[in-house]
């Protein structure tokens, strides 16, 4: 089975940058030449665990977005990248018909921890001899950063082995940040706009 959704990117120039801000950019690799109106999409992500929580959080971005409209989406997360091929997207298709999908993989991924405590040392001590250790607040908090060379592939249902469109992103940002998902889909649906793309109506 042919990867290629991984490779195909590799074999077309980039289009010059056609949106940008908030440290978004995003260069597309292959624009759409049909008007398609898209009224349920299923997101289907590749990669480390940090890609699929960026497919779930677009999923609730678009979800958000469109309530109070007769838009569906779904998301399925394929594991390691090597499960990403035609055979694993035509089965996830299967199993949840939609007019579109969208295919997110990274190329490359920076995935780190990071580990704060806003407790001063004396509060802290203090509290272990009034309360004991099982009582004592621990107010570590553990913040998940990712930063992705982001590739993005819209598929028709009718044909999912040639995307219709084709862009490539840097995601770089705390993976609980909800605002950050939200700016990434506006940008997103306001290109497709711009391409004779209507997604949700």
């Amino acid at each position: 089975m042919k990867r290629l959704l991984l490779i195909l990117w590799l074999l077309v120039p980039v289009i010059p940058t056609v949106a940008q801000g908030h440290d978004f950019v995003l260069n597309e690799i292959r624009q759409n030449s049909t008007t398609r109106k898209i009224g349920s999409l299923l997101i289907i992500s590749a990669g480390p665990m940090s890609t699929r929580k960026i497919g779930q959080d677009m999923k609730y971005a678009l979800d958000k977005e469109f309530r109070n409209k007769s838009f569906q989406t779904s998301v399925v997360h394929l594991g390691t990248l090597e499960n990403c091929t035609d055979e694993n997207i035509a089965k996830a298709s299967a199993m949840f018909p939609h007019d579109a999908v969208l295919v997110v993989v990274p190329k490359e991924v920076e995935d780190k921890s990071v580990t704060e405590n806003p407790n001063k040392p004396l509060p802290r001590v203090i509290s272990l001899v009034l309360l004991g250790p099982a009582l004592a607040p621990n107010r570590y908090s553990r913040k998940e950063f990712t930063n992705q060379l982001e590739t993005f592939y819209l598929l028709d249902k009718s044909n999912l082995q040639e995307p219709f469109w084709i862009g490539q992103s840097n995601v770089s940002t705390n993976l609980g940040s909800n605002k950050y998902f939200d700016f990434l889909v506006n940008h997103l649906l306001h290109i497709w706009k711009d391409e004779g793309i209507s997604v949700g109506g």
